[in-house]
């Protein structure tokens, strides 16, 4: 006789013998299989439905048809030791059971892990299940000390479902419901024969008496156990006990969003953290190229790819390139339209997004809700999914609207930049020959690698980047995202309205017919306007666009208007140049603003132009130690130079009217509130430049390093200042004996007049508003100090120079003489120089005056730096509540 037939009679023998107690529900089955495993398949006719047991016996004997003697020999005999197993564990201890979970002094009747699904949607999850009396309670694993949720099993009924494979995992579902009720329970298990014995112990709990299970323990544990005037096997309450549970600012990242698009939301959230694993099963290899990974899923008429790949960027320069619009449009080259149509938050929003078609095939598009989140250990999701929202894109003639059943990626950080995970669930909808089919397939993950040539190209285009192995903080992401929606779709939400789903009409979304917006809170209301959140710490000011009306374009045709209507008279030419003086005048106003005049109109009180200068000594001692302590703290190489742009910049914040512009001489105020400051910079002994810090008031002295650095850098190896392809392209087509006037000229168009034209390379005010100019020299032994007065028209406003290091003289405490007078002693202490430049058409001698207190002051006193930018920071996300609340007034 085998082992196995040995372990089997046995097994057999102690449930005929009653020293294993067997549940009603497993009875049968434990028939049926003794029956397959002794006589092989049931050769027996069915019996009448009339007698009951007799086909009870029938059916499990049936059920087994197929299985091997020795199969069914082995899984009675693994049935029977599991319910020994369980009849041998002792009741749990009060200390390490919570009393919710601990209702009585036997113990709970069965406890382990089972696969919890809420809806068709939703992929199967692990969760520890207890069954103690009349209840069954789920917490999110072994370890959590309260259940999520108990339900109520009095009267419910238990049905299998047939077997189902996800993700090449073989699950055995089961359904908990109640006559009473129309939500169903779904639970599975990844063992058959786990599967099996909860459905025999949940059934033997339902039909528990109500007041048995209270008593059947002896003495109560703590906590009397919750008795429930109605059967419910609802979901709690609190939709946040269904959400991912490590997500970082939860309440935040899922505000003003309709609750129905929330749970969509974290569903596919979820999914995505299932399928990034590389080792995920169920993913066939589709291919691999330059560091990519490319996988494949089946699926009956869908687009589902992976991919995954290591980029060398930031995980901050990452989620910028793949969320900016115009990237997206370079991303994927069939991309015709992309539109920022709604935002709900500052975590989520909705886009329309139209392909050009692929022969023979019809234009696509699509409307796609977004969302992104930070999790507890760092990684970034963000996901997308189709939704109907057709009274804010109606379906256009000729295309066809698919469907992205999961869209997103998934940023982790790692020490060599970012791994960057993507995944892709797409229906096209319509007849969609394979060769399409194919072709979209594996040109999907394809997106990873041009992202990454993308991103090398703004790199060598001397695009400021942070460090690879730099970390992403939640706040640095909302400062981004909240500044991109507000450009993107700030007026695109005047008539707010929720999806034309119906399964996502709720109570707070429900859409107007007649066109008006929806109301989703007052929240929401004023997110749909423009998004904002606590984590926005800057909000950009719109810089005002000229508003072209009938006035506007007759003085702008003035001069061709006045040659021909004077074509038969002397003033011909006359009148041409007078209205081309006006034409351009007109502009400039247009442009620039009105000239801000900082002395007395009537000339002859006027005071004479000049550069007021102002000197200063700084101590080093105070500012030495911030510098090693932000050192340490950052690991940048911060600088003298790096601390005095922020002090400069936190000075001109303060002291707004200095925040300007020369033009011809005359001053325009800035029409941003940001301040740009630049600074010198040396590439060698004989060569030093300029480069312009963008909005330094509102960045981190770190991070104004680290960009100096890196422009520093990338102008040594040449790779800052390649020209555009445009204006590469115009330099290679001039003679030399023009090309130089060409660029002076077209500089000056930039640096004095602040036109923005990219494409040429022309940037506007490139010195900023204040520049600051170190001294070279790093020989500290000559005592020997400079001043910059730039005399340039292009020149910024304010010039700081940084002169050289000297030692002042000071008068010491010498201590006490023999005779017990106090003395003193003549000492040094070594200071840096700082002048500053200010010219009289900028501001008056009492604004260059304040200015130069201000920025002596922080640079004394470099920790005021901090206090300010963070008082200046949430004064930037209290403006934007306030532009928020109030519309924009």
């Amino acid at each position: 006789m085998s082992e196995q037939k040995a372990q089997f009679l046995q097994a057999e023998s102690q449930v005929n013998e009653g020293k294993v107690q067997v549940p009603e529900t497993l009875k049968m089955k434990l028939y049926g299989l003794a029956k397959q495993a002794k006589e092989g398949d049931c050769k027996m006719p069915q019996p009448p439905s009339t007698n009951v047991i007799l086909k009870a016996k029938w059916d499990n004997w049936v059920a087994c048809k197929g299985m091997t003697m020795e199969k069914a020999m082995e899984e009675y005999t693994q049935t029977v030791t599991k319910l020994q197993e369980e009849a041998s564990k002792p009741a749990p201890n009060e200390k390490q059971v919570s009393s919710r979970r601990s209702m009585t002094s036997e113990g709970p009747a069965k406890k382990g892990t089972l696969f919890k699904q809420r809806d068709v949607f939703k992929g199967w999850r692990p969760r520890h299940f207890v069954l103690q009396d009349n209840f069954l309670h789920y917490y999110l694993d072994s370890e959590d000390p309260l259940p999520r949720n108990s339900l109520d099993l009095s009267g419910c009924n238990v049905t299998t479902s047939k077997p189902v494979i996800v993700d090449g995992t073989e699950y055995f579902p089961f359904v908990i419901s109640h006559p009473k009720s129309t939500k169903a329970y779904n639970l599975s298990s990844d063992s058959k024969l786990e599967a099996d014995i909860w459905v025999a112990k949940i059934i033997e709990a339902a039909n528990m008496p109500v007041a048995a299970a209270v008593s059947s323990g002896k003495e109560s544990t703590g906590a009397s156990t919750p008795v429930k005037s109605e059967p419910s096997i609802e979901e709690p309450s609190d939709p946040n006990a269904f959400y991912l549970e490590s997500t970082i600012h939860p309440s935040e990242t899922r505000s003003d969003a309709p609750k129905p698009l929330m749970q969509r939301i974290e569903q596919l959230c979820q999914q995505m953290l299932d399928c990034s694993p590389n080792d995920a099963p169920g993913w066939d290899p589709l291919w691999s190229k330059d560091g990519l990974t490319a996988k494949k899923k089946s699926a009956q008429n869908l687009i589902w790819v992976k991919a995954q790949i290591v980029l060398p960027f930031s995980m901050y320069d990452v989620f910028n390139f793949i969320t900016d619009i115009q990237n997206q449009r370079e991303l994927d080259p069939g991309r015709l339209v992309h539109e920022r149509i709604k935002c709900y938050s500052n975590h989520t929003w909705v886009d329309y997004i139209r392909y050009k078609g692929l022969w023979p095939t019809s234009p696509r598009d699509f409307v796609n809700v977004a969302h992104w989140r930070m999790l507890q250990d760092g990684r970034i999701l963000l996901v997308g999914f189709g939704e109907k929202y057709d009274d804010l894109r109606p379906p256009v003639d000729g295309h066809v609207r698919g469907e992205m059943h999961l869209g997103g990626y998934m940023l982790t950080h790692t020490a060599n930049g970012t791994q960057l995970d993507y995944c892709v669930k797409l229906d096209l909808k319509g007849s969609i020959p394979g060769t399409v089919v194919n072709l979209v397939s594996n040109s999907q993950p394809m997106i990873l690698l041009t992202l990454k040539q993308l991103m090398n190209k703004a790199k060598q285009r001397g695009t400021i980047l942070n460090p690879p192995d730099k970390r992403t903080t939640y706040s640095e992401i909302v400062t981004y995202i909240a500044d991109e929606l507000y450009k993107s779709c700030g007026g695109a939400n005047a008539a707010s309205s929720a999806p034309a789903s119906g399964s996502n009409k709720t109570d707070g979304t429900a859409a107007a017919s007649s066109g008006a917006a929806t109301t989703t809170g007052a929240a929401a209301a004023a997110a749909a306007k423009k998004p904002v959140g606590r984590g926005s710490t800057i909000l950009k000011q719109a810089a005002r666009t000229p508003h072209i009306n009938l006035v506007a374009l007759l003085v702008v045709f003035l001069p061709v208007l006045l040659y021909y209507v004077l074509a038969a008279t002397k003033w011909r030419a006359v009148g041409f140049l007078a209205g081309l003086t006006i034409a351009v005048s007109y502009l400039l106003r247009l442009h620039l603003g009105r000239v801000v005049n900082k002395s007395s109109s009537q000339l002859k009180h006027q005071v004479q132009a000049s550069k007021l200068i102002f000197r200063f000594p700084i101590e080093l001692q105070s500012i030495v130690q911030y510098i090693e302590a932000k050192r340490r703290e950052s690991e940048v190489d911060i600088t003298f130079s790096h601390i005095a742009i922020k002090a400069a910049a936190m000075a001109i914040l303060e002291i707004p009217s200095l925040n300007g512009h020369l033009v011809m001489d005359n001053f325009y105020r800035n029409k941003t509130p940001s301040v740009d400051v630049s600074v010198s910079v040396d590439l060698s002994e004989g060569v030093s430049v300029m480069t312009k810090v963008v909005e330094a008031d509102a960045k981190p002295v770190e991070y104004i390093a680290n960009e100096v650095i890196n422009t520093a850098t990338s102008l040594r190896s040449g790779e800052g200042s390649q020209l555009p392809p445009l204006a590469a392209r115009l330099n290679a087509v001039l003679p030399t004996i023009m090309g130089t006037p060409v660029r002076v000229w077209l500089h000056r168009l930039g640096a004095a007049y602040g036109l923005n034209i990219p494409q040429l390379g022309i940037e506007p005010f490139p010195h900023g508003v204040c520049s600051i100019v170190s001294s070279p020299t790093a020989d500290t032994s000559i005592d020997l100090d400079i001043a910059v007065v730039p005399d340039s028209e292009d020149s910024a406003p304010i010039t700081v120079t940084m002169g050289g290091l000297r030692l002042m003289p000071i008068i010491e405490d010498g201590g006490t003489n023999h005779h017990g007078h106090q003395t003193k002693r003549l000492g040094g202490s070594r200071v840096l120089n700082f002048s500053i430049a200010v010219s009289s058409r900028a501001a008056s001698i009492a604004e260059a005056r304040k200015f130069s207190v201000r920025f002596q002051q922080l640079m004394n006193d470099p920790s005021l730096i901090d206090k300010i930018h963070e008082k200046a920071q949430f004064d930037r996300v209290e403006a934007a509540k306030r532009k928020s609340a109030f519309g924009g007034k």
